[in-house]
């Protein structure tokens, strides 16, 4: 079993290796870019080293299982083990694809031992028994003739069957129950659900070997609990008169976890991934897919991306098609992603809404303005003025209830006005006159509201006419019955939509290429890499970019001219931070350099591990 106390952190020091060495004796743990020596000597506890190595071990399993999924590994002629990849003996498990060869190294018995040796049916066998029932199948009633008293009318008397039925048992072999208490064990770290017959098995031979609440993978608890379990082991074995096939399943994986020494191993990589930089995009381009608008992220590269992403994807209706842009003599070319931004809707995405408090007080008393039947006007208490608002529910039944009691139930009311401390919910939406100086407050006010520009703008509605056939999609009179109108005029779809067109103008759009790079800052920052980076990197991003102005000078599309701007990705470790944060200047700002917090797209990546 791992030590974790005796594990050495290091920052990566060869390119793209992530994982557990065995070098000269010592065991080192291989941490991506992104960990400063500060982030090190914080990290240098038995229990966030135990935190970190779990966390990557569930990172890479997702990328193997995705990766499998897709085809991309192409089999040696080896003897495949159960996980449909191959093992040396040295213990790596060998995969490659066309992109230059993936292996993953698989050696850490403790864990895979037990993992692999999961057979649910031989578990289950110990707690599903074979007993008589009360319940009677008539259908299978011929059966039973043989056993059945006949009365004097002719009938048949049968007073039981033996029929399947669930029972728990606590005598199961031990063997078995200290295997599900190992399992159990591990699936709490890689934060998986077990069985309920499991957990009773394992909580079984906690309270007979153990008679602690300890953890296996405490360091308070580790050598001692890991001591009880080799004696318990010996005990088991010594005692088991009869050892069936089953037996020795779940004895031989106890066995490696126990006293398998990643120390004995050859020298070299034990655990991890060899190109552990794919992750890292696969994990940037998910978190990417589920925090971006899906009309403004309109171009991804899927080769690295789950089946699921990759729908999500494809599903949205995109602002502009760019999939057949990036070819260069016939041949495709790959950015990264291509997202339509602008600073003030980067800016107001990144509000903090809960923080933010609106004050909406309802018209409804005042009867002398006809709506229509329908009740949905509000003032919103500002600082510094009042300010007259719609507020609309999808399901509002005209001559109904004002708008104010349906959203009664998802806010606090005082009276007659309402505490909106976060977004409406989606069935509703909102109206008003946006102000000529567009500032981030009313951008974060019509986020927060649903205002129906917003709404539009994250569905990807940049034209009149499109704007136009998404109002009429929603099939509701109430936006020209209530919301579109004035006190005294009634206005069209086609003339909010032209007001639509002026909103658009007050935002400074532009088309965000992004490359995902897999190094550090002081890469870029480093005058002897000068020549290497315009090769590798920054003519490839000319390339993107002027293939995207030709396209959109070509189509002639009312977003030819829009700006065009291009950034590295970089990985970062900061645990506290927002995803992303500026890093330092370069090339006089013409290709930014931006920080990607690593916690933040590895839980957003964890995410799928259940799909």
């Amino acid at each position: 079993m791992i030590n974790f106390g005796e594990l050495e952190l290091r920052s990566n020091e060869k390119y793209s290796f992530l994982g557990i060495e065995n070098k000269d004796g010592q065991l080192l743990f291989h941490l991506p870019k992104g960990f400063s020596p500060a982030d090190i000597r914080a990290l240098n506890t038995f229990d966030k080293k135990r935190d970190l190595f779990f966390l990557f071990y569930r990172v890479l399993n997702v990328f193997k299982q995705t990766s499998l999924s897709k085809g991309n590994f192409e089999k040696d002629a080896k003897a495949d083990d159960r996980d449909g990849v191959v093992k040396e003996d040295a213990g790596a498990e060998i995969s490659s694809n066309n992109n230059g060869g993936i292996i993953f190294y698989s050696k850490v018995d403790a864990l895979t031992s037990i993992l692999d040796a999961y057979d649910e049916l031989k578990i289950l066998t110990f707690v599903h028994r074979l007993g008589k029932s009360e319940t009677l199948d008539y259908s299978k009633l011929h059966r039973y003739l043989h056993k059945g008293i006949f009365l004097d009318n002719g009938a048949i008397y049968i007073d039981s069957m033996d029929v399947l039925r669930k029972e728990i048992h606590f005598e199961a072999s031990d063997i078995v129950s200290m295997y599900c208490y190992i399992l159990t064990e591990i699936k709490e770290q890689l934060k998986e659900e077990v069985r309920a017959e499991v957990q009773s098995l394992a909580e079984q031979f906690r309270q007979q070997y153990i008679g602690t609440e300890s953890s296996v993978f405490s360091e308070k608890s580790y050598q001692t609990i890991l001591n009880c379990l080799k004696d318990a082991l010996e005990v088991i074995d010594n005692y088991t008169p009869l050892k069936d096939p089953d037996y020795w399943h779940f004895y031989d994986a106890i066995e490696a976890f126990l006293f398998g020494e990643l120390e004995h191993s050859a020298e070299g990589e034990i655990w991890g991934i060899n190109n552990f930089h794919m992750v890292w995009e696969a994990m940037c381009l998910t978190y990417l897919v589920k925090t971006t608008a899906p009309g403004f992220l309109v171009y991804l590269d899927e080769r690295l991306l789950s089946s699921q992403i990759i729908n999500k994807f494809k599903s949205a209706n995109k602002i502009i098609d760019l999939s057949e842009v990036f070819r260069v003599n016939g041949a495709e070319v790959f950015p990264d992603a291509v997202i339509i931004s602008s600073e003030e809707m980067a800016v107001s995405f990144g509000c903090n809404l809960s923080l933010a408090l609106y004050k909406i007080k309802a018209d409804y008393w005042d009867m002398r303005w006809n709506d229509y039947g329908y009740y949905t006007r509000f003032t919103l208490d500002l600082p510094s003025t009042y300010r007259t608002l719609k507020i609309a529910y999808l399901d509002q039944n005209v001559d109904g209830e004002h708008t104010f009691y349906n959203l009664e139930k998802h806010f606090p009311s005082n009276r007659n006005t309402l505490m909106v401390d976060s977004p409406l919910p989606d069935k509703f939406y909102s109206f008003w006159d946006v102000p000529y100086n567009l500032s981030i407050e009313e951008l974060c006010m019509m986020r927060c509201l649903n205002h129906v520009f917003y709404r539009a703008l994250k569905r990807g509605v940049f034209s009149k006419e499109k704007f136009s056939k998404w109002i009429q999609s929603i099939k509701s009179k109430i936006f020209e019955k209530s919301l579109f109108r004035q006190d005294t005029d009634k206005r069209s779809i086609s003339e909010i939509a032209e007001l639509f067109l002026l909103f658009l103008r007050k935002l400074s759009w532009r088309f965000q290429l992004v490359d995902i790079k897999y190094s550090s800052p002081e890469y870029y920052l480093n005058p002897e890499k000068a020549e290497e980076i315009k090769r590798r990197s920054v003519r490839k991003q000319f390339v993107y970019e002027y293939l995207l102005q030709k396209h959109l000078r070509d189509s002639n599309t009312p977003l030819k001219d829009w700006d065009i701007t291009s950034e590295f990705w970089l990985p970062v470790y900061s645990p506290d931070s927002p995803a992303f944060s500026p890093g330092p200047k370069y090339l006089d700002g013409y290709l930014n350099l931006t920080q990607v917090n690593i916690i933040s797209v590895i839980d957003s990546y964890l995410e799928t591990e259940s799909t």
